[in-house]
């Protein structure tokens, strides 16, 4: 079923399984944020989206990384608990949540051109559960602005990157 939110031009549809319901070259822009990954199978889902973007369109991508404290401490849980069954945030208790590095998300859209990368959030992924790094008088930089430099891109909590089919 679809769903339009009183927008015109806008359908929502939830979708499961493998193959996606839509037909190859169907779409200017995809926007998968927070979402990949939790899907079971990361490989079949990104030749998936690729199948759907028309060529020249874009995908817009966000998604946890884990090069950081948060992510050494989601592999020693995993290595108790099982792979993919730990969340540092604890945002989907009970969730599957795959293990993320900027270089991995980006190794499944390849095929795309990368435009653009971002990340954000420093202090989720360096601090401690409920103990600040910083003053939140500085949460500005430490949450936005250093996801502009390229070597910190890598160590932030959240990486995001716009790529163009080709």
């Amino acid at each position: 079923e679809s769903k339009t939110y009183g927008f015109d031009n806008v359908r929502l549809k939830l979708v499961s399984g493998e193959k996606l319901p839509f037909a190859d070259n169907s779409f200017d822009l995809i926007v998968a944020t927070e979402t990949l990954e939790h899907v079971p199978d990361l490989a079949i889902t990104a030749r998936e989206l690729k199948r759907i973007t028309k060529p020249g369109g874009f995908i817009l991508v966000s998604v946890p990384t884990y090069l950081n404290l948060r992510g050494i401490s989601k592999k020693i849980m995993e290595a108790i608990l099982g792979e993919g069954t730990w969340d540092p945030a604890r945002s989907h208790p009970g969730g599957f949540e795959r293990f993320l590095t900027p270089g991995k998300i980006r190794s499944y859209f390849k095929s795309f051109k990368i435009r653009y990368t971002r990340a954000a959030d420093y202090g989720t992924a360096w601090s401690l559960p409920m103990i600040p790094l910083y003053p939140q008088k500085f949460a500005p930089f430490f949450e936005v602005t250093l996801g502009k430099f390229p070597p910190l891109k890598n160590f932030a909590m959240n990486y995001f990157f716009l790529a163009q089919k080709t």
